[in-house]
C-alpha cells in the first residue's frame, strides 16, 4: 500500500470502528493518493468502505508514475 495510505497511517482499526468514519488528519493524507476524493460531499464523515468509490483511473496513473519516478530515481542513485 502506499505510503501514507490508510493501511500505513498508524490509525488503529478500533478507532474506526469505534467511530465508524475515518478520523479527518487520515482523509487529508489520503487527498494526496485519491485526488478525486476532494469531491466527497463530506470529507469529516468518510467511511472507509466509500474510499473504493474514489480510486479512479487518475489515481492509479498517479500511483504508477510515483512508483516509476522513485525506481528511476534508485537506478540513478545506485549508478553513481
Amino acid at each position: 500500500m502506499p505510503e501514507g495510505a490508510a493501511g500505513s497511517s498508524g490509525v488503529s482499526g478500533q478507532l474506526l470502528v469505534e467511530n465508524s468514519f475515518i478520523p479527518r488528519e487520515d482523509v487529508d493524507r489520503l487527498l494526496e493518493w485519491l485526488p478525486a476524493l476532494s469531491q466527497a460531499p463530506d470529507l469529516n464523515r468518510l467511511a472507509p468502505f466509500e474510499l473504493f468509490n474514489y480510486i479512479t483511473t487518475e489515481a492509479l496513473v498517479l500511483l504508477v508514475e510515483r512508483r516509476v519516478l522513485a525506481a528511476t530515481d534508485q537506478d540513478v542513485t545506485i549508478a553513481t
